[in-house]
Protein backbone atom coordinates (compact mmCIF):
# COMPACT_ATOMS: atom_id res chain seq x y z
CA UNK A 1 0.00 0.00 0.00
CA UNK A 2 1.45 3.35 -1.01
CA UNK A 3 1.43 6.07 1.57
CA UNK A 4 0.53 9.56 0.46
CA UNK A 5 3.40 12.00 0.27
CA UNK A 6 3.19 15.68 1.21
CA UNK A 7 0.77 16.43 -1.61
CA UNK A 8 -2.95 16.34 -0.98
CA UNK A 9 -4.72 13.34 -2.52
CA UNK A 10 -7.14 15.68 -4.30
CA UNK A 11 -4.20 17.45 -5.98
CA UNK A 12 -2.82 14.13 -7.16
CA UNK A 13 -6.05 13.35 -8.95
CA UNK A 14 -6.02 16.65 -10.77
CA UNK A 15 -8.89 18.09 -8.79
CA UNK A 16 -11.07 15.05 -9.17
CA UNK A 17 -13.01 14.27 -6.08
CA UNK A 18 -13.92 17.81 -5.28
CA UNK A 19 -17.31 17.89 -3.68
CA UNK A 20 -20.04 18.67 -6.17
CA UNK A 21 -22.02 21.79 -5.46
CA UNK A 22 -25.34 20.79 -3.99
CA UNK A 23 -28.44 21.83 -5.83
CA UNK A 24 -30.71 24.21 -4.02
CA UNK A 25 -33.67 22.55 -2.45
CA UNK A 26 -37.20 23.88 -2.66
CA UNK A 27 -37.92 27.30 -1.26
CA UNK A 28 -39.97 27.55 1.95
CA UNK A 29 -43.69 27.66 1.28
CA UNK A 30 -45.09 31.16 1.50
CA UNK A 31 -48.61 31.92 2.65
CA UNK A 32 -50.94 32.84 -0.18
CA UNK A 33 -54.65 33.65 -0.06
CA UNK A 34 -57.17 31.55 -1.96
CA UNK A 35 -58.52 34.09 -4.45
CA UNK A 36 -62.16 35.18 -4.37
CA UNK A 37 -62.45 33.90 -7.94
CA UNK A 38 -61.23 30.43 -6.93
CA UNK A 39 -63.53 28.71 -9.44
CA UNK A 40 -61.89 30.51 -12.36
CA UNK A 41 -58.49 29.86 -10.81
CA UNK A 42 -59.25 26.14 -10.58
CA UNK A 43 -60.52 26.08 -14.16
CA UNK A 44 -57.40 27.80 -15.50
CA UNK A 45 -55.00 25.57 -13.58
CA UNK A 46 -56.74 22.35 -14.55
CA UNK A 47 -57.00 23.52 -18.17
CA UNK A 48 -53.22 24.06 -18.19
CA UNK A 49 -52.63 20.61 -16.67
CA UNK A 50 -55.14 18.77 -18.90
CA UNK A 51 -52.60 17.40 -21.41
CA UNK A 52 -49.94 16.49 -18.88
CA UNK A 53 -52.03 13.83 -17.16
CA UNK A 54 -49.84 14.41 -14.16
CA UNK A 55 -52.29 13.31 -11.48
CA UNK A 56 -55.15 10.86 -11.31
CA UNK A 57 -58.70 11.64 -10.28
CA UNK A 58 -58.27 9.16 -7.44
CA UNK A 59 -55.23 10.99 -6.08
CA UNK A 60 -57.01 14.37 -6.22
CA UNK A 61 -60.08 12.91 -4.55
CA UNK A 62 -57.92 11.37 -1.80
CA UNK A 63 -56.39 14.78 -1.08
CA UNK A 64 -59.82 16.39 -1.25
CA UNK A 65 -61.27 13.86 1.21
CA UNK A 66 -58.69 14.93 3.81
CA UNK A 67 -60.04 18.48 3.88
CA UNK A 68 -63.72 17.76 3.26
CA UNK A 69 -63.98 15.72 6.47
CA UNK A 70 -62.60 18.63 8.48
CA UNK A 71 -64.83 21.13 6.70
CA UNK A 72 -67.96 19.03 7.26
CA UNK A 73 -67.48 19.28 11.02
CA UNK A 74 -66.60 22.96 10.96
CA UNK A 75 -69.51 24.03 8.74
CA UNK A 76 -71.93 23.05 11.49
CA UNK A 77 -70.27 25.43 13.93
CA UNK A 78 -70.75 29.19 14.17
CA UNK A 79 -67.44 30.20 15.77
CA UNK A 80 -65.02 32.06 13.54
CA UNK A 81 -62.03 29.97 14.60
CA UNK A 82 -61.40 26.30 14.03
CA UNK A 83 -61.35 23.71 16.77
CA UNK A 84 -57.88 22.67 17.90
CA UNK A 85 -58.41 19.17 16.53
CA UNK A 86 -59.28 20.63 13.11
CA UNK A 87 -56.11 22.74 13.09
CA UNK A 88 -54.11 19.61 13.97
CA UNK A 89 -55.78 17.68 11.15
CA UNK A 90 -54.95 20.47 8.69
CA UNK A 91 -51.31 20.26 9.76
CA UNK A 92 -51.36 16.52 9.14
CA UNK A 93 -52.91 17.20 5.73
CA UNK A 94 -50.08 19.64 4.98
CA UNK A 95 -47.55 16.91 5.79
CA UNK A 96 -49.46 14.37 3.69
CA UNK A 97 -49.51 16.70 0.67
CA UNK A 98 -45.75 17.20 1.01
CA UNK A 99 -45.22 13.44 1.28
CA UNK A 100 -47.37 12.67 -1.76
CA UNK A 101 -45.53 15.38 -3.72
CA UNK A 102 -42.21 13.78 -2.86
CA UNK A 103 -43.39 10.34 -3.97
CA UNK A 104 -44.63 11.33 -7.39
CA UNK A 105 -43.51 14.07 -9.78
CA UNK A 106 -47.00 14.37 -11.26
CA UNK A 107 -48.49 15.05 -7.85
CA UNK A 108 -45.71 17.52 -7.14
CA UNK A 109 -46.50 19.41 -10.34
CA UNK A 110 -50.19 19.45 -9.43
CA UNK A 111 -49.50 20.73 -5.90
CA UNK A 112 -47.18 23.45 -7.19
CA UNK A 113 -49.51 24.64 -9.97
CA UNK A 114 -52.58 24.65 -7.73
CA UNK A 115 -50.69 26.27 -4.83
CA UNK A 116 -52.17 23.80 -2.35
CA UNK A 117 -49.41 24.23 0.21
CA UNK A 118 -49.53 28.03 0.07
CA UNK A 119 -53.30 27.99 0.45
CA UNK A 120 -53.20 25.43 3.27
CA UNK A 121 -50.87 27.69 5.24
CA UNK A 122 -53.22 30.61 4.64
CA UNK A 123 -56.10 28.86 6.44
CA UNK A 124 -54.43 29.10 9.85
CA UNK A 125 -57.30 28.63 12.30
CA UNK A 126 -59.91 30.62 10.36
CA UNK A 127 -63.16 28.77 9.66
CA UNK A 128 -64.19 30.85 6.62
CA UNK A 129 -60.78 30.36 5.04
CA UNK A 130 -61.11 26.60 5.49
CA UNK A 131 -64.48 26.66 3.76
CA UNK A 132 -63.12 28.67 0.82
CA UNK A 133 -60.13 26.32 0.49
CA UNK A 134 -62.45 23.31 0.51
CA UNK A 135 -64.59 24.86 -2.24
CA UNK A 136 -61.42 25.48 -4.26
CA UNK A 137 -60.38 21.83 -3.87
CA UNK A 138 -63.88 20.78 -4.93
CA UNK A 139 -63.54 22.93 -8.06
CA UNK A 140 -60.17 21.32 -8.85
CA UNK A 141 -61.73 17.85 -8.68
CA UNK A 142 -64.62 18.95 -10.89
CA UNK A 143 -62.47 20.60 -13.55
CA UNK A 144 -60.01 17.71 -13.58
CA UNK A 145 -62.89 15.40 -14.40
CA UNK A 146 -64.42 17.87 -16.89
CA UNK A 147 -61.17 18.17 -18.82
CA UNK A 148 -60.88 14.39 -19.05
CA UNK A 149 -58.63 13.63 -16.11
CA UNK A 150 -57.43 10.06 -15.96
CA UNK A 151 -58.67 7.49 -13.50
CA UNK A 152 -56.54 5.47 -11.06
Amino acid sequence: MALPNDRNQFQKRGGQGKPKPQSKGPEPVKVEEVPENYVEQAENVMYDLRNRRSITTTKIRNLFSLVVDICSEEELRTESTLQDKSVARLKRMHVRVIYESGRDSGTKEFVEKTKLLEYLKWIGNDRKRLIRFTRYMEALVAFHRYFGGKET
